[in-house]
């Protein structure tokens, strides 16, 4: 017997008992079904407590079965079970405190009494499985907010990827997904950027320290060494710091040999005196123009893109220092003209960066300490038994020769009873100076803004000398299309102090066996022996001042126009104002004046100002 069993138009013949058995076998499939789907749903229902304190993602799991008296099935290589998890659950369906363990790198399923955890699957694009697109776009610019032309950028791990156009903008199409975007290019620092959810993407590219000496920097423009034919030197702001707190020029002396510092003995340490700086030799023997009246083998100092005095230079802080080019032949001429005979000395500043609002101190102590161990002067007893082997204490007249041997027993007395004056180190002291920079930042890809406070107060080893430069920078760049404006604007406030003891060489010209004080206590002001000799500290007693302050307001204004790919057109403007004053005084007791007489005597003392 057989039935006929119809289903859309088509006929189905099945044996009766062959009918049965298949209806028995399906009815069975279904009550394990449900009965499975009613177990697992009981399973994830089960409400428990946690409270774990950095505890690895295993002893969760170990507490989780206890409770619920499920198994746990997962494999060690595909799931971190070492990860520290910290939770506070109270009754909590266990489905929920899964999702909270676990996270969304991994799935869990409900079996029977297993839980299967493993890993989320991610869909392979290039699988074949379709994916939608999603295009991402952005501008890549550098740290001044200029674009950067023909940066690459390649999906990370993956040959997909695009470079930048002439006005940094880039579009790449990508299959959806969290992706990681790869920014490179020579001289700059590799970025790497997550994708996410983001559909633009703005970059901003790091220069890279290693590959610094790829790129010479000339004031003018700046350029690939391998395509630069003149010698040149860059050296980085962080290698100048590396050699001391000083200044700039003080650091570069000791890192590029072309670059010398000429001793100036006469001056010794005075923080007011300018030194003397040459790169290529001694070829300037003439008066050129008033700005090198002193010194006209000076290099070119060039700051910013705009000539700088060598006074400018040394008051700058250092910690603002971005590089310095040596620019030391011939070829930069081709540049500077004329003044690039003696080399120039490009320096850049450091450009604000992009972000939040970021503030960055420095400060230092520096201690300027005289060192005399090179001295070896004559003591008392040296210097008196020196000058009678040389006839000083002997006369050809008998009434002279008693006078001197008289002086010169007088003399021998006060040595012998411990009279030994070291005259060097009464003018001097040990400095103590200090160093503050304040530095704030920010901005974003059209306006960046830099604003920069620092002092220095430089302490001079000879007592009453000193310098204080109180400096103020303002440096903000806005761009607007193919257009870049910056504009920087400086104030630096000085005032310096010279010695009123006098040059140093004058201290070693006095006798050792001459008191610093009578029996009274009292600073001796001269001594007479067979000659009259003075005490030039006496000159720092009376008020003497050499005291100068100046101003200096410089304004620098930089336009750039990217006409087209390889057609850029800048313009420059800077101002510069200075205002000096100084004011010199030497009272009518000062040793300049000790043997004025007659109609001169009314004329002592000196009061020049200057403004």
């Amino acid at each position: 017997m057989e039935k006929k069993l119809e289903s859309g138009g088509i006929g189905l013949k099945i044996p009766c008992h062959k009918a049965i058995l298949a209806m028995k076998l399906t009815c069975f499939l279904m009550c394990c079904l449900l009965f499975n789907v009613q177990a697992a749903v009981k399973a994830q229902g089960q409400t428990v407590s946690l409270k774990l304190e950095q505890v690895s993602v295993a002893e969760a799991i170990r507490q989780l079965k206890e409770q619920t008296q499920l198994d746990f099935f997962f494999s060690n290589k595909q799931v971190d079970v070492d990860r520290k998890v910290s939770l506070d659950l109270q009754d909590i369906r266990l489905d929920e405190a899964l999702k909270m363990l676990l996270g969304e790198s991994y799935s869990y399923e409900f079996l029977d009494d297993i839980v299967v955890i493993k890993p989320v699957e991610v869909k392979n694009p290039e699988m074949g499985v379709p994916q939608e697109k999603v295009t991402v776009k952005g501008v890549v610019r550098d740290e001044a907010g200029n674009p950067l032309p023909g940066v690459a950028i390649l999906l990370k791990g993956k040959t997909l990827g695009t470079a930048t156009d002439s006005e940094g903008k880039y579009t790449l199409t990508l299959p959806e997904g969290n992706y990681t975007l790869v920014f490179s290019m020579l001289g700059m620092k590799v970025r790497e950027e997550v994708v996410g959810n983001r559909t633009e993407i703005n970059v901003v590219m790091q220069e890279d320290a290693t590959e610094m000496d790829e790129v010479v920097v000339t004031g003018m423009f700046t350029r690939k060494a391998n395509t630069y034919t003149g010698a040149v030197r860059t050296i980085k702001g962080e290698e100048l710091r590396t050699l001391g707190n000083g200044n700039v020029l003080n650091s570069l002396k000791n890192i590029d040999p072309s670059f010398m510092m000429v001793e100036n003995l006469a001056a010794g340490s005075d923080p007011n005196a300018l030194p003397e700086f040459q790169m290529r030799g001694q070829t300037g023997f003439t008066e050129v123009t008033s700005e090198y009246r002193e010194n006209p083998n000076q290099p070119l100092f060039i700051l910013n893109g705009f000539e700088a005095t060598l006074t400018k230079i040394l008051d700058l802080d250092m910690n603002l220092v971005e590089s310095v080019t040596l620019l030391k032949d011939a070829t930069a001429k081709a540049i500077y003209g004329a003044k690039a005979a003696n080399g120039v000395v490009v320096i850049e500043t450091k450009r604000p960066e992009k972000g939040q609002i970021k503030v960055t101190y420095t400060g230092s102590v520096d201690i300027e300490a005289p060192d005399l161990s090179s001295y070896d002067l004559c003591n008392a007893v040296e210097k008196l038994e020196a000058e009678r082997l040389a006839g000083y204490y002997s006369s050809e007249s008998v009434v002279g020769d008693l006078q001197a041997e008289q002086v010169y027993s007088r003399m021998l007395r006060e040595v012998l009873g411990g009279v030994d004056t070291y005259w060097l180190d009464k003018p001097l002291r040990v400095g103590v100076g200090h160093k503050h920079s304040l530095y704030l930042e920010g901005g974003d890809d059209y306006m960046l803004y830099g604003v920069n406070l620092s002092y220095n107060n430089v302490a001079g080893v000879m007592k009453g000398s000193g310098r204080k430069t109180l400096s103020g920078e303002i440096t903000l760049s806005y761009r607007y299309k193919n257009l870049l404006f910056r504009n920087q604007l400086m104030i630096d406030d000085n005032k310096s102090n010279d010695s009123p003891y006098g040059d140093f060489s004058l201290y070693a010209q006095l006798n050792p066996y001459n008191r610093l004080y009578d029996d009274d206590g009292k600073m001796n002001e001269w001594w007479t022996h067979l000659v009259t000799e003075y005490n030039y500290l006496n000159n720092g007693q009376i008020n003497t001042r050499f005291e100068e302050k100046y101003t200096t307001l410089t304004e620098n204004f930089y336009i750039e126009y990217q006409a087209l790919d390889n057609l850029r057109f800048t313009a420059r403007l800077g101002v510069t104002k200075t205002d000096t004053d100084s004011e010199d005084y030497k009272p009518a007791e000062h040793t300049d004046f000790i043997n004025y007489s007659g109609d001169q005597y009314a004329l002592r003392g000196t009061y020049a100002v200057q403004s």
